[in-house]
């Protein structure tokens, strides 16, 4: 028999780049795929639906976790950007890489696979946490001078 699905399973979805793929979903937990749809795909929303549980608020907390991470992200994205501009226009190339680097790190955060899996907010932000934390060490890492950028820019 299958399980209920509540509520908050359209954001799980969402937070797992699965949603407007085509299938559709009852609140009695059947799942009826498209013809179309791809078996990577059938069994990414079959994984997902068997870890839902419908009474979480999960969902929503990570959703808002993220929707914080993606604002401080292009706000750090900004900064660094206007720092990757700065080295370029002085010739800096190592400087202007690394920034870059550091931009698509921050990117891909949001979908690297300790985020994907966290099971609870506690994880999820410690997984975001550290993601960030290990993009910033490897630019500064790669190009030192860039500590003394970002205590410019905060000041």
């Amino acid at each position: 028999m299958a399980k209920a699905i509540g509520p908050h399973f359209d954001l799980e979805l969402k937070a797992a780049g699965l949603h407007g793929l085509p299938f559709a979903w009852g609140e009695d937990g059947e799942i009826n795929f498209g013809p179309e749809m791809p078996d990577d795909k059938k069994a990414a929303v079959l994984a997902l639906y068997d870890a839902h549980n419908p009474n979480s608020t999960f969902a929503i907390d990570k959703i808002k976790a993220l929707e914080k991470y993606r604002a401080d992200r292009v706000l750090m994205v900004n900064r660094v950007s206007i720092i990757a501009g700065r080295a370029a226009r002085e010739g800096n190339a190592p400087k202007a890489t690394a920034c870059d680097a550091l931009i698509d790190t921050l990117t891909l955060i949001p979908k690297h696979a300790t985020v994907v899996a966290a099971t609870n907010i506690t994880d999820l932000n410690q997984a975001m946490e550290d993601l960030y934390d290990a993009a910033v060490y490897a630019a500064l890492i790669a190009h030192p001078s860039l500590k003394q950028d970002f205590k410019n820019m905060d000041s």
